[in-house]
């Protein structure tokens, strides 16, 4: 169960790659699968359809921002500092488009404050 789960995260982890330069509106599973490196049948059998990838895209992307926003709120001194930096995170020019965020980021991270680990790239 573990391999399969760490195959479907790697696949996944393809998948978001593939979106983040291409995009995925209007491409088949097919042509998502092609970019990511794999089958049609392999994203059928761990994400189920084409809605299932995309929720599961939105759900890893989702789960990034909540990380980031939870490491944001334990080092803020105050609410602002916290959204801020939320915002400076969701649209740097090394995230805005991107799965993950660069290890580190202008602005109020750049003021002696290191970005929180779940922004790392993996």
């Amino acid at each position: 169960m573990a391999r399969e789960a760490g195959a479907r995260e790697q696949l996944l982890q393809r998948v978001m790659a593939y979106a983040t330069s291409e995009g995925v509106t209007g491409k088949s599973l097919r042509e998502i699968a092609l970019g990511a490196g794999s089958s049609h049948r392999m994203l059928l059998y761990h994400f189920g359809s084409r809605e299932g990838l995309l929720a599961a895209i939105v759900a890893a992307i989702e789960g990034r921002q909540r990380a980031v926003l939870a490491e944001l709120a334990e080092h803020a001194q105050e609410p602002t500092q916290v959204m801020l930096g939320l915002w400076q995170q969701v649209s740097s020019r090394s995230c805005g488009r991107s799965s993950g965020c660069s290890s580190r980021s202008s602005g109020w991270w750049s003021r002696g404050h290191p970005a929180p680990r779940a922004c790392a790239r993996p």
